[in-house]
C-alpha cells in the first residue's frame, strides 16, 4: 500500500480538481481571470503547506529558474487555459480524457528530439486512444463543441512540453521548489492580461470554489504527483495519473448529468485503457 499510496493521492486530486473548474465555467467567467484567481489563491495555501521547507525552496539559481518560469508558461499558463476554454464549450468529461493524451505526446516528442525509441506498449495505447478519438469525434457535435475538443487537444501539447521540462529539473530541484515557482510565474504571466480590461469577478464563492479547485490542481497534486515518481517509480506513477480522467469523465457524467451515449462512454473507454497501457 505504502507503494501506491503518492500515486494515488495525485490521481484523486486530479481527477476531481477539473469538477470545480467546470463549475466556474459555467458561471460564466473567463478562463483567464480565472485560471489568474486559481493561482492568487493557492500560493498562500501551498506556502503555508511547505512552511518548514521555504529555505529550500527560495534558494534557486538562475539557470533552474529559467527553466521553472518554461514549466510554467507551458504548464498552468497556457495548458491550464486552454483547458479552462475548452470546459466553456464541451463536457467536462469530454475535456478531461481529450487533454490527458500529452503521456502520449511525450514519447513522440522524446523520438523527434532525443531519437528515443518507444515501446511496443505505447505504440498499443496510441491505437486505443486514436479509436477513442475518432469515436467521440463522430457524435454529432456543434461548431463550439468541436472548439472545446480542439482547445483540449492542445492543452495536451502544452502540457507535454511542461512534463518534459519537469523531467530535466526534477534532479535539481525539489517537488516544493518546482510547485511553487509553477504557481508564481502563473501568476506574474496571467496578471497583465488578468487585469486589462478589469471586470474581476468578486463573487466570493468564485474564489473559494477556484481555490479549492486549485488545491488539489495546481497545488497538492503535482506535490504528489512528483513524490510519486521519486518513491514509487515513473511507471506506477504514470499508471494511476493516466486514470485520473476516468474519475473526472464518471463524475462529470454524475453530477453535472452529462449526456453518457454509448458512442460516448466507449471513447472515453478507450482513452483511458490506451493511457494506462502506455504507462505501463
Amino acid at each position: 500500500m505504502e507503494d501506491i499510496i503518492f500515486p494515488l493521492l495525485a490521481m484523486v486530486s486530479f481527477g476531481i480538481s477539473p469538477l470545480f473548474y467546470k463549475t466556474i465555467m459555467n458561471r460564466g467567467i473567463h478562463p483567464l481571470k480565472a485560471n489568474w484567481i486559481r493561482a492568487l489563491m493557492v500560493l498562500p495555501l501551498m506556502l503555508l503547506f511547505f512552511i518548514f521547507s521555504l529555505d529550500g525552496i527560495f534558494n534557486v539559481g538562475t539557470h533552474v529558474l529559467m527553466i521553472l518560469a518554461l514549466i510554467a508558461f507551458f504548464g498552468p499558463v497556457m495548458g491550464d487555459s486552454l483547458y479552462f476554454f475548452s470546459l466553456r464549450y464541451i463536457d467536462v468529461s469530454l475535456t478531461a480524457p481529450i487533454s490527458s493524451v500529452y503521456s502520449l505526446l511525450i514519447p513522440v516528442w522524446m523520438f523527434i528530439f532525443f531519437h528515443s525509441y518507444t515501446s511496443m506498449t505505447i505504440i498499443l495505447g496510441a491505437f486505443l486512444i486514436i479509436a477513442g478519438i475518432y469515436l467521440l469525434q463522430k457524435r454529432k457535435m456543434t461548431l463550439l463543441q468541436k472548439r472545446g475538443v480542439i482547445y483540449a487537444f492542445l492543452s495536451a501539447i502544452f502540457y507535454s512540453f511542461a512534463i518534459l521540462l519537469m523531467g530535466l529539473v526534477m534532479p535539481v530541484a525539489s517537488a516544493e521548489t518546482i510547485t511553487i515557482y509553477r504557481i508564481i510565474f502563473s501568476i506574474i504571466f496571467l496578471t497583465p492580461v488578468s487585469l486589462w480590461n478589469g471586470d474581476i469577478p468578486l463573487d466570493p464563492r468564485v474564489w473559494l470554489i477556484l481555490a479549492v479547485g486549485g488545491f488539489f490542481g495546481i497545488g497538492v497534486g503535482i506535490v504528489f504527483m512528483l513524490y510519486g515518481i521519486q518513491f514509487s517509480g515513473v511507471v506506477i506513477t504514470g499508471v494511476f495519473s493516466s486514470a485520473s480522467p476516468l474519475i473526472t469523465s464518471i463524475l462529470g457524467i454524475i453530477i453535472y448529468r452529462e449526456s453518457r451515449g454509448k458512442r460516448k462512454i466507449a471513447g472515453i473507454a478507450l482513452i483511458g485503457a490506451g493511457l494506462i497501457i502506455s504507462s505501463l
